[in-house]
């Protein structure tokens, strides 16, 4: 066999069992023997190093399965793995069948529960990765141990059952740095030169039996490893699940002391355990003299335990509605964004909830941005009382959102008319607004209705249990006049305008028309356009007109004008949008002309094209890996578009970056490169360029 730096050293096949050999050592003789372990200590010879410098066993030798092992897994040995932590690269944490999650045992506090104690290098400073981290930690560790063993009772009987982390670089420590993490989850018996060769004894444990044949030195050594033997590849920490020896987890039954809060034991303290799903809650060896001359069973209850329990992060789960309000039967969208309290990190997974009151509208998954959406439309008049309710997952507690009160009207549609028109001046004229809701919602809309000649409000009245109203007006002078009804909405009902009624009035005054053009018709945004009105005497009338002219978009006033000696009145208006208008001219009549409004003249404004899009080229992407340096170079065509471009992990989506960002850097002018150099604190496989003049590159992170 040869050394390594890698935990396992040798295979040995007994039956469809890989059984691997490993060194020699424990946490306790490891970190406080530098190494070195005698099988002869007492109870706590190997509290768990999975990594003793330079010692390889002689492998597992006279092991054999007499009847098959007892095994406990019955769907309560392990069963999850949590996510990766970015703080250090391992899972944040492991579960068993009965859902007991434990945490990275890295807590340094008084009483060393985590048995850390000399195995980093500044214990005055917090552990952090890689400078100032164990070689090796525990997920959960439950050791027994049996002094007095064999005829001669000289010798000591060893049971592991753990979860460790440690390294499986070429060093075996934090300086193989990221990507050497390892986990395995261990089951093992030991007995050196104790027992009666060639005799068969049976170990009983919390979780199974298993019969072993000692060897020709009166020897038992048998280690189970599963999970990772080494790195590179990258480790894939489910490995250890497949361990049938290691859970559930087994903990300090309710006999005092108690073990600190938060923790399952003490590795300090000796102490009945619980858990165990045969009730087998000791360490037993059967077999001839294993306890002495004639005393063929030996057994303990008391065990040293490891293992600190995970508590899920809080969260906070935020939810908006867009748009808000809405109307009846409009598509809102509600989002729902989850995150962890801090210090915690991490991306929340799992499901979110929306709800109307207690009603659940609809489930919806996070993504991968810890973000869940859904789209509802049936939403009903009112105001709605929404939340969303994060459902929680092994990694992150449940939360829920603030109360959003999302507001649902019904749209309406108002319409006029007008009786009699055309009318004479000072005759009655009465207006009539019938305003009904838009379906699918019902009703019979409340409230007022505002009657307007162009702008000026000219009278109001209360919608009846129709949903109408009507005033009678005769003061309207001679002339067309551009009357609106307006609804101002009131409870659930939104407001709405009629389209607009010509009320043409006559007088004993002459008659007019109105004519409008527009030059140049169609235009762009921004662009000068010359509104011209020509306002004629109707024949048999002669003469030219006075007075002025407004000019209108809609009922938009956007200008006026006095007309000249020829009868025409001009303006020059540039601040059209871009789409199409409804452009009048309305002539307002004098003492001898009776006024006049010009046909509808649409005027097209087109919106400017639009700027140019540059291109990014990404010409590095390297992660130096020594330095945790990432250096990203490149290039935008062509020069002049960009000023700066974004920097963000994991690829583009369509013509964006999702991903976090990582750095802002400037374009260079001259030339358009630009370039990136900084230490990060994680590691992206790809990145993504996002510049500023509409250009996207994505590009795969090369380390270096």
């Amino acid at each position: 066999m040869k050394k390594t730096g890698k935990p396992w050293t040798s295979d040995l096949s007994v039956g469809n069992t890989k059984i691997r050999g490993h060194r020699a050592g424990s946490v306790y003789a490891a970190r406080r023997q530098k190494g070195k372990e005698s099988m002869n200590q007492t109870d706590r010879t190997s509290i768990g190093s999975k990594k003793a410098a330079a010692i390889v066993l002689a492998v597992i030798v006279y092991v054999i399965l007499t009847g098959g092992w007892a095994s406990a897994q019955q769907g309560s040995g392990l069963s999850a793995v949590g996510a990766v932590d970015p703080a250090n690269g391992y899972p944040k944490w492991y579960m068993d069948g009965s859902g007991l999650q434990l945490a990275q045992c890295l807590d340094t506090r008084a009483g060393d529960p985590c048995l850390l104690a000399g195995t980093f290098p500044n214990p005055a400073a917090a552990i952090s990765f890689p400078g100032n981290f164990p070689d090796e930690f525990m997920y959960w560790l439950a050791e027994a141990s049996i002094n007095g063993v064999g005829v001669n009772r000289a010798g000591t009987a060893l049971l592991v059952l753990d979860v460790t982390g440690a390294f499986g670089g070429p060093t075996g420590t934090p300086a193989d740095g990221a990507g050497a993490q390892i986990t395995f989850a261990r089951f093992r018996l030991r007995v050196k030169n104790s027992l009666t060769p060639g005799a068969t004894y049976t170990m009983t444990g919390p979780l199974g039996s298993q019969a072993f044949v000692a060897d020709g030195t009166g020897t038992i050594n048998f280690t189970d490893d599963r999970g990772c033997p080494g790195t590179p590849p990258a480790c894939d920490f489910t490995l250890a699940l497949n361990q049938p020896n290691a859970g559930p987890f087994l903990r300090w039954d309710a006999t005092g002391p108690a073990p600190p809060a938060g923790f399952i034991g003490d590795p300090a303290i000796l102490h009945p355990i619980t858990g165990s799903p045969f009730g087998n809650n000791f360490f037993r060896l059967d077999g001839p003299n294993v306890g002495g001359l004639g005393v063929n069973t030996i057994q303990t209850n008391l065990f040293s335990v490891i293992g600190k329990i995970f508590v899920r992060p809080a969260t906070t789960t935020t939810l908006t509605a867009s748009p808000n309000p809405s109307t009846v039967g409009q598509a809102v969208t509600l989002t729902a964004t989850v995150r962890p309290v801090a210090p915690a990190t991490g991306v929340p997974t799992g499901s979110v909830s929306f709800r109307d009151g207690a009603t659940t509208i609809e489930t919806a998954t996070l993504d991968a941005t810890g973000t869940a959406s859904i789209v509802v439309s049936t939403l009903g008049a009112g105001n709605h009382s929404l939340t969303a309710v994060y459902a929680g997952s092994p990694d992150f507690q449940t939360s829920t959102s603030a109360v959003v009160t999302q507001v649902v009207r019904a749209a309406t549609t108002t319409t006029l008319s007008s009786t009699p028109n055309p009318s004479t001046a000072g005759q009655g004229v009465t207006l009539t607004a019938t305003v009904l809701p838009v379906a699918p919602a019902t009703g019979v809309p409340t409230g007022s209705v505002s009657f307007r000649d162009g702008t000026t409000t000219i009278g109001s009245a209360t919608l009846g249990a129709t949903g109408t109203a009507s005033i009678v007006v005769s003061t309207l002078t001679a002339g067309s006049h551009s009357l609106t009804a307006a609804y101002a909405g009131a409870g659930n009902f939104l407001a709405s305008t009629s389209p607009v009624v010509t009320q043409v009035v006559n007088a004993p005054a002459a008659s007019t028309t109105t004519t409008l053009t527009s030059a140049p018709n169609p235009s762009t945004t921004g662009q000068a356009v010359t509104l011209t009105a020509t306002v004629s005497p109707v024949a048999p009338a002669t003469g030219t007109p006075t007075g002025t002219v407004t000019f209108r978009d809609g009922t938009t006033t956007i200008g006026s004008a006095t007309l000249g000696g020829n009868g025409t009145a001009s303006i020059i208006v540039s601040t059209l949008a871009a789409g199409s208008h409804s452009l009048t001219a309305a002539y307002g009549g004098s003492a001898n002309f009776l006024a006049s409004t010009s046909a509808v003249m649409t005027q097209v404004v087109n919106a400017p094209p639009a700027p140019g899009t540059d291109t990014v080229t990404i010409t590095r992407a390297q992660l130096i890996l020594r330095t945790g340096e990432l250096r990203v170079d490149g290039v935008n065509t062509p020069i002049g578009l960009a000023t700066s471009v974004e920097i963000h992990s994991d690829g583009a989506v369509g013509t964006s970056c999702p991903g976090p960002l990582i750095a802002t850097t400037p374009v260079r002018g001259s030339n358009a490169h630009w370039s990136f150099r900084d230490v990060i604190s994680f590691s992206p496989a790809t990145i993504c360029v996002k510049s500023d003049g509409g250009g996207v590159a994505t590009s795969a992170v090369t380390p270096k």
